[in-house]
């Protein structure tokens, strides 16, 4: 039995949204543990008492997490450098 995500259509992000952040969180996590922002093409986490610890993980998802995480601070570094070119 495939489990279909359920998909939030509305601007999360809106100004409208951000002011009322625990409303829409809220019914993110009433639409299920994950969730597919139509507007933004991501899925995301809806309630992390479904994330396991990083401790739980195995050796090969922790490493792939690691090595993510560089990467992902690399990419935050090279904006900052743009960002700064562009001054």
């Amino acid at each position: 039995m495939a489990l279909t995500t359920p998909v939030c259509d509305d601007d999360i992000f809106s100004r409208e949204a951000v002011r009322n952040a625990r409303a829409v969180d809220d019914g993110l996590r009433e639409m299920g543990p994950v969730v597919k922002l139509a507007r933004e093409n991501i899925t995301m986490i809806a309630r992390h008492a479904h994330v396991p610890p990083f401790e739980a993980l195995d050796a090969g998802a922790r490493g792939l997490l690691d090595q993510e995480g560089g990467e992902l601070a690399r990419e935050r570094r090279l904006m900052e450098l743009l960002e700064e070119l562009r001054r």
